[in-house]
This record gives C-alpha cells, sequence and structure tokens, in this order.
C-alpha cells in the first residue's frame, strides 16, 4: 500500500471515528435539549451510570478488538516500532511509565492494541493504559475504549488492577499528563514533567508492582505548537482549563493540518525496578523509588537515543 493510501485511511479513522470524541458530549447536550432524539440520550446516559464501574474495573476487555489489522495502519503511518530490552516476569504485575506525552501519546498505540506485538513480546502480560477520565465518562467512545482496555486515570483503577491477579497485569500511565502535552515542543530538548510526579511510585510500592520506564523517540516531533506569550488571553485559558478541569487546549498543525507529522517513532520498554509492598510507604521510601526510576528512565534514553536518530537530543526534567 502507499504512503499516500496510508495516510488517507489514517485521516479518515481519525475523523469519523476518534475526531467526535472531544465534541461528543457537546453534541449529546444539543440532541438532549434541542431534538426529539433525546430520548437516546437518556437511555446512553441511564447506561453509563449503569455501567460506570467498567471504567475502572475492565470487565469488557476484547482481545478481538485488540487485533484488528485497522491499527497496523496506524503503525505503518509513522512508521512505528516497538522495542523490548529485558524480559518481563508474567508472575509479577507492572506500572509502565509513558514518556514523553507529546499531543496525542501515539506509543500508547502498542499497548492499547496489538499493532506492536505486545503479546508476543511480553507474553502473559496484559497492558491496561489508563486515560483521563472525561474521555471513557459520557462519551460514545467509550465503547471504543473500554474493550481496548482503556480505564480512568484513578486510585481506585490502581488498586483494581494491580490486586485483581496475582501478576500478569501492566498498569500504564503518562506521569507527564496534560502541562507536558500543551508545552510540547519540537527541537533537541525534550522537556519531561517528571520532578514532582511521584504518584505512580507511591501505587507501585502499595501493591507490590514493578516499575518499567518507557520512552517514545520522535513523539515530541509529530505536531507544531503555536506558542503564546504568558500575558496573552490564549496562554491564561490554556491553563485555566489545565487547573480547573484538566482538559487541553491546544493550537497545532501537522500534516493535512489534523494527521501527525510522518516522523519515525520507536518506543522502547526498559528494565524493571522491581518494588516490594509496602501498605503504606513512607515519604523516603517513595522518594528512593522515584529517584531510581528517573535514573533508570535517563539511562534508557541515553542508551538508545543515538540508535533512534536522537543524538544531540537531552532530557530536562521539570
Amino acid at each position: 500500500m502507499s504512503a499516500q493510501t496510508n495516510a488517507w485511511i489514517v485521516m479518515f479513522i481519525l475523523l469519523f471515528i476518534l475526531g467526535p470524541a472531544p465534541i461528543s458530549p457537546c453534541v449529546m447536550l444539543y440532541i438532549l435539549f434541542f431534538t426529539n432524539y433525546y430520548p437516546w440520550v437518556i437511555a446512553y446516559i441511564l447506561w453509563c451510570i449503569y455501567d460506570r464501574e467498567t471504567k475502572t474495573r475492565i470487565k469488557r476487555r476484547s482481545e478481538w478488538l485488540r487485533r484488528l489489522p485497522v491499527w497496523n495502519y496506524f503503525r505503518d503511518y509513522y512508521p512505528s516500532q516497538f522495542v523490548k530490552t529485558a524480559d518481563l516476569d508474567p508472575s509479577k504485575n507492572y506500572v509502565f511509565c509513558l514518556h514523553p506525552h507529546g499531543v496525542v501519546v501515539a506509543g500508547s498505540l502498542n499497548f492499547s492494541t496489538e499493532a506492536g506485538r505486545f503479546s508476543e513480546k511480553f507474553p502473559g502480560i496484559k497492558p491496561f493504559v489508563l486515560v483521563h477520565e472525561l474521555l471513557i465518562l459520557f462519551s460514545p467512545i467509550r465503547e471504543l475504549a473500554i474493550p481496548l482496555g482503556l480505564s480512568s486515570v484513578t486510585q481506585s483503577s490502581f488498586e483494581y488492577l494491580l490486586t485483581e491477579r496475582d501478576g500478569g497485569n501492566g498498569v500504564v500511565i503518562v506521569p507527564g499528563g496534560v502541562r507536558e502535552q500543551i508545552t510540547t515542543k519540537h527541537g533537541p530538548k525534550i522537556e519531561l514533567v517528571l520532578k514532582n510526579r511521584k504518584g505512580f511510585a507511591r501505587e507501585a510500592l502499595k501493591y507490590g508492582a514493578s516499575l518499567v520506564p518507557v520512552f517514545t523517540f520522535g513523539e515530541h516531533e509529530l505536531y507544531k505548537h503555536a506558542e503564546f506569550p504568558p500575558d496573552g488571553w490564549f496562554f491564561k485559558l490554556q491553563q485555566g482549563l489545565k487547573d480547573y478541569l484538566g482538559i487541553p487546549l491546544l493550537n497545532i498543525t501537522g500534516r493535512y493540518q489534523i494527521l501527525p507529522l510522518k516522523k519515525p517513532l520507536t518506543t522502547v520498554v526498559g528494565e524493571p525496578i522491581h518494588c516490594e509492598r509496602n501498605c503504606k510507604p513512607s515519604q523516603s521510601e517513595i522518594d528512593e523509588h522515584h529517584s531510581k526510576y528517573i535514573n533508570s528512565l535517563i539511562l534508557l534514553f541515553e542508551t538508545h537515543k543515538e540508535t533512534y536518530g536522537k543524538k544531540n537530543h537531552v532530557l530536562q526534567l521539570i
């Protein structure tokens, strides 16, 4: 298949399947108050309320959906590859920390689908990607997200997924969150919001899960950001939405405006950092494992950056 055809397929999926997700709550409100189809919206809201625990307790994970060939179009678009550097024991649980966030977290495709052949590389481990709760609250996209193994990024999700089985579950998070998403920039300096993000280390200790650093080379170069002065209205609105609602407001451009730029992506999974279970870890223990994690992440980055064409790139932790 030609690169042009692949790009059009990806654009179709983004526009007509994934694209409506951010605006679907507004569309539902319009249907509810201004059309005769409001019973359908009421029925769906009642279904979401009845099914509310599913966003933290995955009950409908579908291997068939995860293995659909359509996800390979996304993988081949960049193109993207998924690299394993160490074996993971399926008798243990894991917290995969994915960096950087970028605009779309393209590296997460390797965990939410089988495009990167996750189950072949890490047999016996089921990955569950934790995302902003608004994405799977009252949005129809949740009916696609939940079978792919997406769950809300809450303490209850951590608790359920890391205690449901004695081993074989992998929680995937992006510690940088919205703040890292809106500060993503092209260039050799990659900023990671990580210095004071220690919650993932605390949760790993509480449930005896191993921390696994994951870095996607090229993630920060998929879109171009427009920069705005700190005293401007757009910047203030952007910060307000981030602080109060946890919602990103982005002014970005890509290929054909909406598609990511065609940049090779390589997601590298590092070696696990084992954590002894401690239901009430002290702050010093959390700090110690957080420091170990940062050192492991930096080593992973420095070891592989030249291999994947980022020789002059540097990490800056903020």
